[in-house]
């Protein structure tokens, strides 16, 4: 029987957080970046916002595909929240 994951959840919001939220987010995937830090959580999201832009620039994802994979990205600070509903969490 198959798994279905519709959230991951990302713990840890440094360089292999966000690198991996980005391309959780890009694939379809609602996903809640969790760190107890809000300034490293803004600077992850901040990221993933340039990443995705310069895909666009670069026109390797639609500005429709990158607005969707925004949407789907979250951040939290408290880990019960950030876990309650994933289907799938990895520790960064």
């Amino acid at each position: 029987m198959a798994l279905k994951i519709k959230q991951i959840t990302v713990i840890g919001a440094g360089t292999m957080g966000h690198g991996i939220a980005h391309v959780s987010c890009t694939g379809g995937f609602r996903t809640v970046v969790q760190d107890v830090s809000e300034e490293a959580l803004s600077r992850a999201s901040e990221h993933i916002r340039k990443n995705l832009a310069k895909a666009v620039e670069r026109n390797l994802l639609s500005q429709e595909a990158s607005q969707a994979a925004l949407q789907r990205l979250s951040t939290e600070t408290d880990l019960r929240a950030a876990v309650e509903q994933a289907d799938f969490v990895i520790e960064a």
